[in-house]
């Protein structure tokens, strides 16, 4: 079960686009953003810090933005607070450059008179849900924009400003290239991959066509994710939970198996039973491998350890006393070491793992590529074929492959 903020994606999202909805409310383009990037100055989750980084690059500034209080997070909703003190960010005139994706799409003059003179504004992202809970209404265009969006893959949420909403935002994170050769690695071994996340149903499939995942649980708010691994369980199921957020800490301590990116939170580390040091999904396919070969050692030491004492317990018995075949101590001895020494020395053979290397189908190849051999291979090939042009020009120009072979004879 993979989380996808983070470990499916590279956990970096960034704003592709922005729609303010002047009908709703008249605010200026600029204070719009600086009130948004004031409200999510204080927030930890990814689409915040993307929010709040593209706010400061789009405004052009590197001072400060406004102080949020009463700053509240609802965990897989989002969130409430005030923003005030924001006129430092607001002088200037400046026009406002307003990019998507690196390039500038439309230039905004910051001389628009201002609709409001409030001080302090009242401000909820969050999700639609997470509108209609706080009574905030909007039309069918604004829900069909949310959908072009999603249906890409994006994360869409709405800003409500003193009560009414004001505008959309729309994130893109993008898929980590590992991400779909291991999980068609998962599939070949007989796993099934589940999609968990907090994202709404549209891009939930939109990321797991992606990776080529058929199964998902969308819309699962965090404290919910861990009644999604206990209906599994319920049923049988041996559940691995992979996640790198403080909101998949609980889902990583109830699975079977919690895996924590290394690279994620210290709370998901810390609940987690195994810990991927490296930000690489196919470490995960890893570590499945190396499990599996860890059970199928020890197997191998207790028919190591039943054989010593199958054979050697009898014999102590007396059971051969007739035939005058007595286990004397010394040999009693030398069969209790010898019994912990092939278990030891069988267990050693772990230390000759070495990770899988698999081609781009997810096929595993019987032999890894030393990249040194090869390099040098094609040096030594290269100083023979410049030897051979040098020497012997006439084997370049031969055209037919008797020449050639005749040359080559001439050659030895």
């Amino acid at each position: 079960m993979f989380d996808k903020t983070g470990t499916l994606t590279h956990g970096k999202p960034q704003v592709v686009a922005t729609k303010i909805f002047v009908d709703n409310i008249l605010l200026p383009w600029r204070k719009f953003l600086v009130v948004i990037g004031s409200a999510e100055s204080s927030s930890e989750h990814p689409l915040g810090i993307a929010l709040k980084n593209y706010v400061i690059d789009t405004i052009g500034t590197s001072s400060l933005l406004g102080t949020a209080k009463d700053f509240v997070v609802f965990p897989g909703k989002g969130i409430k607070c005030t923003v005030e003190q924001i006129d430092s960010c607001l002088s200037g005139d400046k026009p406002l450059s307003v990019q998507i994706a690196g390039k500038q799409v439309d230039q905004v003059a910051s001389i628009m008179e201002s609709y409001s003179d409030s001080s302090s504004f009242d401000v909820i992202i969050g999700s639609r849900n997470f509108m209609k809970e706080n009574d905030i209404s909007y039309d069918e265009s604004v829900e069909r924009t949310m959908c072009n969006h999603e249906e890409m893959g994006r994360t869409a949420i709405l800003i409500a400003i003193n009560g009414q909403l004001a505008g959309l935002v729309a994130f893109a994170d993008s898929v980590k290239e590992e991400a779909k050769k291991a999980v068609s690695i998962l599939r070949k071994m007989n796993l099934t991959v589940i999609l968990l996340t907090g994202d709404n149903e549209r891009t939930a499939r939109s990321i797991a066509k992606q990776v080529n995942i058929d199964k998902i649980y969308a819309g699962v708010l965090p404290s919910h994710k861990v009644d999604k691994i206990r209906l599994l369980q319920k049923h049988g199921g041996r559940v691995a939970m992979v996640g790198d957020g403080i909101n998949d800490s609980p889902a990583l301590a109830q699975a079977d198996i919690g895996m924590a990116i290394g690279t994620g939170t210290d709370v998901a580390v810390e609940a987690a039973s195994v810990v991927l040091i490296k930000d690489n999904l196919m470490d995960v396919v890893a570590a499945i491998e190396l499990s599996r070969l860890t059970v199928r050692r020890i197997k191998i030491n207790f028919v190591f350890a039943l054989f010593y004492n199958l054979i050697g317990i009898p014999i102590a018995a007396g059971v051969f006393y007739p035939v005058n075949f007595v286990l004397q101590p010394w040999m009693a001895a030398g069969a209790m070491a010898m019994s912990s020494v092939s278990v030891v020395c069988s267990s050693l053979f772990l230390k000759r793992f070495k990770k899988p290397v698999y081609d781009e189908n997810g096929d595993k190849t019987k032999k890894r590529k030393n990249k040194k051999d090869s390099n040098l291979r094609w040096s030594l090939a290269n100083l023979c074929r410049k030897y051979r042009k040098n020497k012997y020009p006439d084997y370049e120009s031969s055209s037919s492959d008797s020449e050639k072979g005749q040359l080559l004879e001439d050659m030895d």
